[in-house]
């Protein structure tokens, strides 16, 4: 369905169609009750009704290509409504404010009535993000927003830092030649001092010159360094 303009995953369909049901249910008990507001949602709800009353006929069966299809097609086509049903408020049926937050293949709802830290520490842990690295939030109009509570609601990607990555090589104390050279990746400017006392050094310096970096600013992604004291 990609090709046709849609891009939902399996968990964001499955979650798109518990939420139609629910506000199905709800308009049609509504319409049953004389309610005037439900008969006027029932009118969205024309093909739901559909699906529901295959699904009884057919059993197991009714999960068939052609009705997904159809389910998909209709939920893009509700889903402004769906959003800001009832005078144009959002509405939720999660406690509180969720967002939904997609890194590659994953998506996890993460919830934001919290601190920005509080919210940036849940989104690490459901992502598993054991390192220092940043990283950002972008909604579907490519704006990347900044985490807190107020935030809108709506559906985000998660861009995680690449980090600096340079060559270093390695020598033999008795031996000019390097014995190999190793990626090494850097995310923060305390990864770099880290890496620095590890090996006993004081900076890092160009391996075909005689300029000494002390700092993780003044590397160059790519290049090849050799540690100096």
């Amino acid at each position: 369905m990609r090709e046709k303009g849609f891009d939902r995953s399996p968990t964001m369909c499955t979650d798109k169609w518990r939420n139609l049901l629910k506000e199905f249910k709800k308009a049609k008990q509504n319409n049953q009750d004389g309610n005037g507001n439900g008969s006027a949602k029932m009118s969205y709800y024309k093909e739901i009704e559909e699906i529901l009353r295959e699904r009884s006929k057919n059993g197991p069966s009714w999960k068939n290509s052609e009705a997904s299809i159809m389910l998909e097609c209709w939920a893009s086509k509700v889903d402004s409504f769906m959003q800001f049903a009832d005078k144009g408020e959002q509405t939720n049926t999660y406690d509180g404010r969720v967002i939904t937050v997609k890194l590659g293949d994953y998506t996890k709802r993460i919830g934001i009535d919290a601190s920005a830290e509080a919210i940036k520490e849940a989104i690490k842990s459901a992502f598993r993000l054991r390192t220092r690295r940043a990283f950002w939030l972008e909604d579907e109009d490519n704006v990347v927003r900044s985490l807190d509570r107020d935030m809108p609601l709506g559906n985000y990607t998660l861009h995680v830092d690449e980090g600096l990555t340079i060559k270093v090589c390695f020598y033999e104390e008795s031996d000019p030649l390097p014995v190999h050279t190793e990626d090494k990746t850097f995310y923060t400017e305390d990864d770099f001092r880290e890496f620095l006392s590890r090996r006993g050094w004081t900076c890092l310096r160009e391996y075909n010159g005689y300029r000494n970096f002390d700092s993780m600013d003044e590397l160059c992604p790519g290049a090849i360094y050799r540690g100096s004291n």
